[in-house]
């Protein structure tokens, strides 16, 4: 990669009308429109390409502005950007609509100020980059390293290319940043080196796939080893770039960042389906995971059983102790829960003072002798917190899941009715319904 430095170093001596003579020449060839206009937005110079998007020689262009070509409103905004480049250090990146011979049309347009050698400002340059052609089209802008070079490094997402085996040959700063090593540490190492374990399979399907031409781009969720060690999850679009012979040349990728993203989705999640008192599962995932197990009776004819429960008196226990005391009781009685039950079993929350239980592989004997032990267990554990000691007790009805359920919803209602026939029968005590 080359700096201004050793680009002077390589080439030899030139004066100042021979350099002008160059970079004119450069901008003369390239097939990207090239505009050069003064701080007050007259036109310097245009080049060949330029013209021929309106149909006009240069001269028609020199020493007008954008308010003498163009309608005010898209004048307005050239302008804008224009000044946005003059007070900016680096190149500013946007989309502009031109309209040309009727038609509208996209450009990426790169602008920058132009200083002389005493680091004066005295001009806006402007390349642009028609946006409405092909992904093909736009693609072969990256063989030409002088014209890419610009829109890679200044890219808000994280780009790379690497070769045929992995091997990272560019990444601009972006995906630097996204995983923490330096430009010089990246280059060089192989995307293996960076992946994570459980992300170690997609790269190397993809590279198969794309050389053997079943692909040529994709879209996937990768993560990443960032150079401090954790995990970074990535959005990637990846794409097999050919040469004239449509021979493998390099692969090209987009990198965005999505670990916040990610981690905030899931804690939105955890939030949707979580009571947030006790941290349990609330009704919905409750329901959907008691449809999950219902199905499973169905197909394969294994056990499963419902437990519910409802607190004895839970409004003594707040209007003598308090809400806070009430709340801190359910917390407790969660807890205790946790202690005698199964990681398959699922606790949930499903109002106010009643909670549920769901049992997988469990017939309804099994249930009913884990009912009864539960009862006893919160019995023998009251919540001694400071001064207070809250003694409390439930009732409950217990039912197994039967392939003739038609829905979670039926079960439900079912164990609910055991449940309030346990507590018309004197509370503290376990009812089935069969």
């Amino acid at each position: 990669m080359l700096d201004d430095t050793s680009l002077r170093q390589d080439l030899p001596a030139l004066g100042q009308e021979q350099q002008l003579c160059l970079y004119k020449s450069m901008a003369d060839n390239t097939s990207n429109p090239v505009s050069i206009k003064d701080l007050d937005g007259r036109y310097l110079y245009v080049n060949p390409v330029f013209t021929q998007l309106f149909n006009k020689t240069a001269p028609a262009f020199v020493g007008l502005t954008d308010f003498d070509l163009f309608p005010r409103d898209l004048a307005a905004l050239y302008r804008k950007s224009d000044l946005e480049a003059q007070g900016s250090l680096q190149a500013i990146h946007q989309e502009e609509i031109i309209w040309v011979n009727g038609e509208e049309r996209h450009y990426h347009s790169v602008k920058f100020g132009i200083r002389d050698q005493n680091d004066h400002l005295f001009a806006t340059g402007q390349i642009a980059n028609d946006m409405t052609t092909s992904k093909q089209t736009a693609r072969q802008l990256w063989v030409s390293e002088e014209r890419f070079r610009q829109a890679f490094e200044h890219a808000m997402v994280g780009m790379c290319l690497a070769d045929t085996q992995g091997m990272l040959l560019r990444a601009n700063p972006q995906f630097c940043r996204i995983l923490g090593y330096s430009q010089q540490e990246l280059e060089g190492m192989n995307v293996r080196d960076i992946t994570h374990p459980d992300s170690k399979d997609i790269t190397p399907t993809f590279i198969r796939q794309a050389l053997a031409g079943e692909v040529s781009s994709a879209e996937y969720v990768k993560y990443y080893i960032h150079k401090q060690g954790h995990k970074v999850c990535c959005r990637i679009a990846s794409s097999l770039v050919r040469d004239r012979n449509n021979q493998p040349a390099y692969f090209i990728a987009h990198a965005s960042d999505i670990t916040d993203s990610l981690r905030v989705e899931a804690e939105l999640k955890r939030l949707a389906n979580t009571d947030p008192l006790t941290g349990v599962a609330n009704r919905r995932p409750f329901l959907e995971q008691m449809a999950t197990e219902l199905a499973r009776v169905r197909r394969f004819g294994t056990p499963a059983s419902c437990l519910m429960l409802d607190f004895d008196h839970f409004k003594s226990i707040n209007d003598q102790w308090g809400h806070s005391s009430g709340d801190a009781v359910l917390q407790h009685f969660t807890q205790l829960c946790q202690q005698r039950l199964r990681v398959t079993d699922l606790l949930g929350r499903l109002g106010g003072e009643e909670f549920a239980i769901l049992m997988p592989g469990t017939a309804l004997d099994g249930a009913l002798e884990l009912a009864e032990q539960l009862r006893l267990w919160v019995a023998d554990h009251p919540l001694d917190q400071g001064d207070q000691h809250i003694e409390f007790h439930i009732s409950l009805g217990v039912t197994e899941l039967s392939a003739h359920d038609h829905s979670a919803d039926e079960v439900l209602a079912r164990v609910d009715a055991a449940l309030y026939r346990a507590k018309d029968l004197g509370r503290n005590r376990v009812e089935a319904a069969r």
